[in-house]
């Protein structure tokens, strides 16, 4: 099969494509930064024309390199490298380019070519630009008539100049252009609200003007919360659509037009006076008008001034209302209309619960009735209240509650209390009632208990349970009531109790029947309650600390105090917290009986508790050294019918606790332990467990084992890193600016030993200013935080000699008294000294890796050099200063460099230097001449001197060889010699001469 000639890629498998071809082996096209210009369409047109131009060159091995274009679906128009057409070739479904790889110059590609637009939902035109592998471009986008502004993706810096637009695009393989939406297409709404008699809607007619720019545009008519019948323009239906919860109308084409629909609404009746809610699109100009049948007082929400007439009489009268509103998104219509009493439809059943308390000259009640409402709707609840006038209403709670009212009995109607409710409760409604009664306070004295019911109910029972206080009590009450037990209360009742019992209850059907009693002496009732002791126990060295949480729970009667049972040996050193709390001390006599194994500790409260609460107690107990075994400590509550617990094991890193024997206990996984235990300690916890005993007998033990162990002693302090900054001045001052981040742990001081003769300028800890504390004569302490890392800052500065023209410098550093790391030293001198030596220790590095502290704060004289400056930097990374003999030090050998007038006089001095050399030499040329003359023999003199040395070559022979090596062309005897020179520059001395003197 024939493969096709063109394939569409999408976007992603184009950049794959790109990135492949990038990783492709030969040679490889690169890509300079490019320019892109899009023509956007008329109104008409359906494509986008796109110019791109860039620079691309071939780099690698020779051959032919496939330079990738773009996608091939796009309809390419020209592509063209230095003005020739290019060499094209679909490769893999792109456009590919061929360009030969032996050819260095860039290459200036130009492509033209074009790509379809798409509609947006908003009326808006879409087009993506496919581009070559560009790592940037800049976009301009040209098309004035477009409305609306133009969209560019990815966006980058964009410019907009007259109908221009300028964007400066990062490496993409294509850009998203959208232009042509329609921006505040609408001007004008109009709103006619008609209410047919006896109908529960309203038909609204809209009028929406709206005016074009684009194409098309999307016009919101109202929300989806309508019903909407009809959409129409000029007599035409007009399409729509429903986009993001609103009818919206389809608009095409350029202009103004008059849109007019039809929709349906609900009137709301549910908070009494009729009313219809609106949301509107926002425009420029809204004009809401209502018809009403009836003669109706008709407002507008927002408030705006409004316009009514009424036309006809009676019946047939129709009131009108129209006004104009400002931009908003909603408006609510609202009128009155009469009413007329309703038919009584409604059919509820109730329970009623009545809590009664006796206390000392008071009788509270609380009621709750449950409404079941089985038919209709309740908007208004009626209670029966006691005849009693002394009987007192004084809270009504409830869900919508509007307002409450009591009302004296009448002949047609009890005493009673009327709720009002906002809003028609259909379902179920809960109702809670509070009153009270001043009673007598005799023993003896009659009392009726204070009984409520509703009113208007089809079905009614409930229950009544009474409750005695803690000095007085109900007597056996008669009643022609059922007697039922407190399960007759229902459990989220019974669970809100707090621990009150209750004392007799009754329970009925129908109206309640009246409850007769009468007030006596309080008796006292047992107390019960269960225990539960959740404990950490920490072992230090010579120390077991055990903190305890010990929480009652109190399941009948009350106590105002509670009796702990502990080992002895076992003291207390901390608060004990209780609800409460009068006062806590031991029982037994610490000096008592020896052979009990266990005392007592009483814990007394200010009053007589019920329910839940807790006590927190922190013990110890001292360990010999030689304890290797320990029986654990436990805590107990006396009179606990079950008691219960959950306890930790944590130790020091010195101590190591282990198991040795266990009764009766279970042992858990220390992550199964309860937070209030291991939120007290930081330390891991080793051991968990947890019991549970009704007896004393029965009570858990557990045997630790002990091993102490020696640890190692580790640093207190250290310095993370030191950062020192001398700064040296022509005038012979040196300033020292010295950073120090010590990690404390134990520490008060760190101590830092200065070189001789140095005066602190400032100090800080933390960006704080601190005075130092002077040591000795050549040291200071500073004050530092414990637990935690500080920066400590210090500017010192010593005085010398004025700097010479070859000074000498000798730098010491201050010398802590801890172990230190990270130490780097910057050395600044003026840059009219040159360093030509240093001697020190420590290595140096390039200034330029220099790595300068946080400044906290500005402490001291901010010393700064006046000119340039030369740096040198040392670093030493491990600076154990406690076992060093000496600080450390760093020796420079400085040489200044000449001035302009010392140049001269140095050039000078060596002319005349060369000058003298040259005469000196002169002399003695002259005088050896003369000398070897004269001492020469006859028959040297006659003999012919040899040829000089080295002979003439001849063109195409190598050179020849010195036959007579000792031979030179000017008399051996007589031949300069020159010292050899030491080490140093100075002259070695003269080797002795070994031959016969000549001359």
């Amino acid at each position: 099969m024939k493969a096709p000639l063109r394939r569409a890629l999408t976007l992603a498998q184009y950049e794959t494509l790109v990135k492949a071809a990038k990783e492709r082996s030969g040679p490889q096209p690169t890509w300079a930064t490019g320019r892109a210009t899009v023509d956007l369409p008329g109104a008409d047109g359906q494509f986008v024309s796109v110019s791109v131009e860039a620079d691309v060159a071939v780099v690698g091995e020779e051959g032919v390199a496939e330079v990738l274009l773009l996608p091939g679906n796009v309809v390419l128009e020209a592509a063209s490298f230095d003005g020739a057409d290019a060499t094209l070739l679909m490769r893999g479904g792109a456009h590919v380019a061929l360009l030969p790889a032996d050819d260095d110059d860039r290459k200036t590609v130009r492509l033209r070519y074009r790509v379809p637009t798409q509609p947006s939902t908003d009326g808006a035109s879409l087009a993506v630009l496919p581009l070559p592998p560009l790592p940037g471009a800049s976009l301009e986008v040209r098309g004035g008539r477009a409305p609306g502004p133009v969209e560019v993706w990815p966006t980058g810096s964009a410019r907009v100049t007259g109908d221009t637009l300028s964007v400066q695009l990062p490496a993409t393989p294509a850009a998203v252009l959208r232009w042509g939406a329609a921006v505040d297409a609408l001007r004008r709404v109009e709103l006619a609200v008609a209410l047919a008699p006896g109908s529960d809607g309203a038909a609204i007619t809209g009028r929406f003007e709206v005016v074009i720019e684009g194409r098309r545009a999307l016009v919101k008519l109202a929300p989806i919360s309508v019903a909407l019948t009809e959409v129409v323009e000029g007599g035409k239906p007009v399409r729509t659509r429903v986009v993001g919860g609103w009818h919206q109308a389809v608009v095409t084409g350029a202009g103004r037009h008059v849109i007019t629909a039809r929709f349906r609404t609900g009137i709301d009746r549910g908070q009494g006076q009729p009313v219809v809610a609106l949301t509107l699109p926002q425009a420029p100009i809204t004009r809401v008008e209502a018809k009403i049948p009836g003669k109706r007082a008709v407002t507008f929400d927002p408030k705006v001034p409004v316009d009514v007439a009424v036309a006809g009489e009676g019946d047939d009268a129709v009131t009108t209302a129209a006004g104009f509103l400002p931009p908003t998104d909603r408006v609510a219509i609202r009128w009155t209309e009469p009413r007329s009493a309703p038919e009584k439809v409604v059919s509820a059943n109730s329970e009623t619960y009545q809590l009664v308390r006796l206390d000392e000259g008071v009788l509270r009640s609380k009621v709750e009735i449950r409404y079941e409402i089985i038919r209709g709707s309740i908007e208004e609840l009626a209670i029966q209240l006691p005849d009693d006038p002394g009987v007192v209403l004084y809270k009504v709670s409830g869900d919508g509650i509007e307002d409450w009212r009591t009302f004296a009995a009448t002949d047609d109607a009890p005493r009673q209390a009327r709720v009002f409710l906002g809003n028609a409760r259909e379902g179920s409604y809960r109702l809670t009632l509070e009153l009270e009664q001043v009673v007598p306070t005799k023993f003896g004295a009659k009392v009726a208990v204070p009984l409520v019911r509703p009113l208007d109910v089809t079905r009614e029972r409930g229950v009544v349970a009474l409750f005695d206080g803690d000095k007085v009590a109900f007597a056996p009450a008669t009643s022609g009531n059922g007697k039922a037990g407190e399960d007759a209360l229902p459990v989220d009742i019974r669970q809100h109790l707090g621990g009150d019992i209750v004392n007799q209850a009754f329970k009925h059907i129908g109206a309640p029947k009246p409850i007769a009693s009468e007030i006596e002496e309080a008796k006292e009732r047992d107390f019960g309650f269960d225990a539960r002791v959740e404990s950490l126990y920490l072992f230090q060295q010579n120390a077991l600390e055990v903190r305890a949480i010990v929480a009652i729970d109190v399941k009948s009667g009350k106590t105002d105090e509670i009796t702990l049972s502990l080992p002895r040996g076992l003291e207390l050193t901390g608060e004990v917290n209780a609800p409460s709390l009068k006062e806590a001390e031991w029982i037994d006599d610490a000096e008592g009986d020896e052979a009990a194994a266990r005392r007592r500790y009483r814990v007394s409260l200010t009053q007589a508790l019920g329910g839940h609460f807790s006590i927190e107690l922190t013990l110890s107990q001292t360990l010999a050294t030689e304890v290797t075994e320990l029986a654990l400590p436990d805590v107990r509550v006396e009179g606990a019918k079950v008691e219960k617990g959950v306890f930790g094991i944590a130790s020091e890193g010195m101590m190591e606790v282990s198991q040795r024997e266990a009764t009766r206990l279970t042992k858990v996984d220390v992550a199964q332990l309860p937070r209030s235990i291991t939120l007290q300690t930081k330390r891991d916890i080793e051991l968990g467990y947890t019991y549970s005993f009704a007896r004393e007998d029965h009570a858990p033990s557990l045997t630790l084992g002990l091993e102490r162990h020696k640890t190692v002693e580790t640093l207190t302090a250290s310095i993370a890193s030191i950062r020192l900054e001398t700064t040296v001045f022509a005038e012979g001052d040196v300033v020292t600016r010295a950073t120090f981040a010590v990690d404390n742990r134990e520490r008060n001081f760190v101590r830092l030993a200065l070189p001789e003769g140095a005066k602190v300028l400032g100090a800080a800890v933390d960006g704080l200013t601190t005075e130092p504390i002077a040591d000795e004569a050549t040291a200071i302490k500073i004050r530092v935080p414990k637990q935690r890392r500080c920066q400590i800052e210090l500017v010192y500065k010593l005085r010398r000699d004025e700097l010479g023209f070859l000074p000498s410098l000798a730098l010491v550093a201050p010398r802590p008294d801890v172990f230190a790391q990270d130490f780097e030293w910057l050395v600044r001198v003026p840059a009219r000294f040159s360093i030509y030596g240093t001697d020190t220790e420590l290595h140096e590095v390039a200034a330029s890796r220099w790595s300068p502290p946080d400044r906290l704060a500005t402490i001291g004289v901010d010393v700064q050099p006046s000119g340039e400056v030369s740096e040198r930097l040392f670093r030493l990374d491990v600076y154990d200063a406690p076992e060093r003999e000496a600080a450390l030090s760093v020796d420079l050998s400085l040489v200044s460099t000449p001035g302009p007038g010392l140049d001269i006089v140095l050039f000078l001095l060596a002319l005349l230097l060369l000058a003298l050399a040259a005469w000196r030499r002169a002399l003695g040329s002259a005088g050896a001449g003369s000398r070897r003359s004269r001492c020469r023999p006859a028959a040297a003199r006659a003999t012919p001197s040899p040829k000089p040395w080295p002979p003439a070559r001849s063109r195409g022979h190598p050179p020849q060889r010195n036959p007579n090596p000792t031979t030179w062309p000017w008399p051996t005897a007589r031949r300069p010699r020159r010292r050899p020179r030491e080490r140093g520059g100075r002259a070695a001395p003269a080797a002795p001469r070994t031959g016969p003197a000549t001359g």
